[in-house]
């Protein structure tokens, strides 16, 4: 229940939501359904979420709905959603 840094990272706390398969992601882009959920566990308490799988190669992309970070995309984490 107290806060941690994870790489550098402070976490309010040491809850993780593990990566999962939320099917929200119409042609690999972030849909508002999908920050929408992110943000509502957030609110409940957790310190983080996770995505299953993500492609940063369009070779990596392995579904329609496979988040894909292949140009123009930022993959540092947003912290604002990680203080709530």
């Amino acid at each position: 229940f107290y806060p941690k840094k994870l790489n550098g990272l402070l976490l309010k706390n040491r809850f993780i939501k593990a990566g999962t398969f939320e099917g929200m992601l119409p042609m690999g882009k972030v849909s508002s359904a999908f920050t929408d959920l992110h943000n509502r566990i957030a609110a409940s308490g957790i310190a983080m979420t996770t995505i299953g799988y993500g492609a940063i190669e369009n070779d990596g992309i392995c579904t329609k709905t496979c988040f894909t970070c292949t140009s123009g995309c930022s993959l540092q984490p947003r912290q604002e959603t990680a203080n709530g």
